[in-house]
């Protein structure tokens, strides 16, 4: 529940027969602002004044009410879905960001609120979850970081940082590791003519050729004629 004074800017459109029909066709969209008032859910003001993650610490933040001095934010509507995803309400010792989902027709919803804290302004926020029914949601709250900034305790290590023991060894620096030698190509390999196989008669060579019969030089005329008169 809401109370308290509100200025509203809202723009609607729907049709239907009936409650349900209406809600399911309902488009629109508006914005809010409020100041000194109550809102239902959590109790801001006890959980700031509680130690973080002791039971009074998480029972104000599953129920209660929260004056807040201011709250303001926007949201749109399309076929019966509203979303509000930048609300911001200020209340004594906290404040709080807060986006809403809801299907206004099934009057189920879906909440976020990351609250941060005036005594803690550098630990990180708790995170406020809900979902299910408007009248009775389930509600989650994680707070490890804050509880851990209000008791000193040192954040646990991160789960992928590995020990240094387990590192896997490093190659040599440059500078450590001696040349390679110059790659030679190797010399070609003479290739031996196969022996002739077992049994195989072996080709005989061939004959070298008679080198050509000299031909006597012609005589000349007049020779050849006083060989025949003195014959």
């Amino acid at each position: 529940a809401w109370r308290g004074p509100v200025d509203m800017d809202l723009r609607f459109a729907t049709e239907g027969t009936g409650k349900r029909s209406m809600l399911r066709s309902l488009d629109g969209m508006g914005s809010f602002r409020g100041a000194d008032g109550e809102i239902d859910g959590f109790d801001l003001a006890a959980a700031a004044a509680s130690a973080a993650g002791e039971a009074p610490f998480l029972a104000a933040l599953e129920e209660g009410p929260t004056a807040y001095r201011e709250i303001e934010g926007a949201f749109d509507i399309a076929r019966g879905r509203l979303r509000a995803l930048d609300v911001v309400l200020t209340a004594e010792g906290a404040a709080a960001e807060i986006a809403v989902e809801a299907d206004l027709a099934a009057r189920r919803h879906r909440l976020s609120a990351y609250i941060g804290f005036d005594a803690h302004p550098d630990a990180p926020p708790v995170l406020v979850r809900g979902e299910g029914p408007f009248d009775a949601p389930r509600r989650f709250v994680e707070f490890g970081a804050l509880a851990r900034a209000a008791t000193g305790g040192a954040a646990p290590p991160a789960a992928d940082a590995a020990p240094e023991d387990s590192a896997p060894p490093q190659p040599p620096a440059a500078e450590d590791t001696p040349p390679e030698p110059a790659r030679q190509d190797p010399a070609p390999v003479p290739v031996a003519e196969a022996p002739p196989q077992d049994g195989a008669p072996e080709e005989p060579a061939p004959a070298a050729e008679a080198p050509p019969e000299e031909e006597p030089p012609p005589a000349d005329f007049d020779s050849l004629l006083n060989r025949l008169l003195n014959e």
